[in-house]
């Protein structure tokens, strides 16, 4: 837009909302009413512009195509509804298509604009679906459901997963971290819909079904962006469904393809001690001169001390020695307690914490 039809607009916009300025006399009011009418007034754009364009194309139709019918469209869009018409064409193969949608990457039957499903993802990655649709709702005036978005990301996350890496050079990396850690995953069956159960009456019946996902996190380091917010770099992510080992050939090709494994001094593996997610399967697979350490949550150690010490001094004990980093120490500790204590289930909590410990006592805290 050059300043001259900049200035034209402006002063056809000024001619337009000066009566409503003077009527209100009020500044949050009229500030309401440009925003409100504004977005409207660019939705009628867009809307306009789209019919052109449509109308442009039916003009310079390629050799063979025919124009079918006219149908209409409703998207939308980050400025509100836009409801336009464009044509269907049948093609030298007798197949309908519609030029303007494939040209603009208007995806069929979809009811969002690109710059809105744009928008829905990078919001839906902050928030939960539901605020996400409300706020959509709140910034455009469009409504969607929250399953909507759910769907957006679904599409997004396919898209991304199809995309090929970009082809770059491994990154020598001296030092490395991996999280890792399951995810429980409950099933449901859709046979309350078929039978039309309530749902409450459906999960008193249905038989729990469950998998544990696992996920792993790599990352080169961490950086404050803002008190008790940190930022990983270099960060790759994966998780899968499969048996432990498949698992981490897995996380091992993905360490292999970013970065250099012969680099690679120190790999810390942090995780919950778990039977599956220790170190000792990856580290079979670094070269010699790797050193892979283990790394606890501390969430977890912590849960099992309390879990095994509700209260008083030996709680105390037990936390001071997990916080230190003491693990043999803290078997030991447990071993002695063990014959004081009467209660079957608090003698069975006390016997896993130590067994807890002793496996995992090359870990740190």
């Amino acid at each position: 837009m050059n300043l001259t039809t900049r200035a034209d607009a402006v002063a056809a916009l000024r001619a337009h909302y000066m009566p409503e300025l003077l009527k209100v006399e009020d500044l949050e009011a009229f500030e309401s009413i440009v925003a409100s009418n504004g977005k409207s007034l660019l939705a009628g754009v867009m809307a306009a512009c789209l019919a052109g364009f449509d109308e442009s194309l039916r003009g310079s139709m390629p050799r063979g195509w025919s124009a079918h019918h006219r149908a209409r469209r409703k998207l939308a869009t980050l400025v509100g509804p836009v409801e336009f018409e464009r044509t269907v064409f049948v093609d030298e193969f007798g197949r309908r298509r519609a030029l303007l949608d494939e040209l603009l990457s208007i995806p069929p039957r979809s009811r969002l604009s690109p710059g809105a499903f744009l928008w829905l993802v990078g919001r839906a990655a902050e928030e939960s679906y539901r605020k996400t649709a409300a706020a959509f709702l709140a910034e455009t005036g469009c409504r969607v459901s929250h399953v909507a978005v759910m769907g957006c990301v679904r599409r997004a996350a396919e898209l991304l997963r199809r995309r090929e890496p970009p082809a770059s050079g491994r990154i020598s990396q001296p030092t490395l971290f991996l999280e890792v850690d399951g995810l429980w995953v409950h099933l449901q069956s859709p046979e309350h819909r078929d039978e039309a159960l309530p749902r409450f009456l459906y999960e008193q019946a249905r038989k729990a079904a469950s998998f544990e996902l696992k996920l792993a996190a790599l990352y080169a380091g961490k950086k404050e962006v803002a008190p008790g917010r940190y930022e990983r770099g270099g960060l790759r992510l994966t998780c899968a469904d499969l048996p432990p080992q498949g698992f981490w050939n897995e996380v091992w090709a993905m360490l292999s393809a970013e970065y250099d494994p012969d680099d690679v001094g120190t790999l810390w593996v942090g995780a919950d001690g778990g039977k599956w997610c220790g170190p000792g399967r990856i580290a079979e697979m670094a070269p010699e001169p790797c050193r892979v350490r283990g790394s606890l949550d501390p969430f977890h150690v912590m849960q099992k001390v309390c879990r095994a010490f509700p209260e008083g001094p030996r709680r105390e004990w037990a936390a001071g020695l997990a916080r230190r980093g003491r693990p043999l120490q803290l078997a030991r500790m447990c071993g002695r307690v063990l014959p004081k204590i009467k209660d079957a289930k608090r003698r069975d909590r006390v016997r896993d914490l130590r067994g807890y410990m002793l496996n995992n006592a090359d870990c740190v805290v």
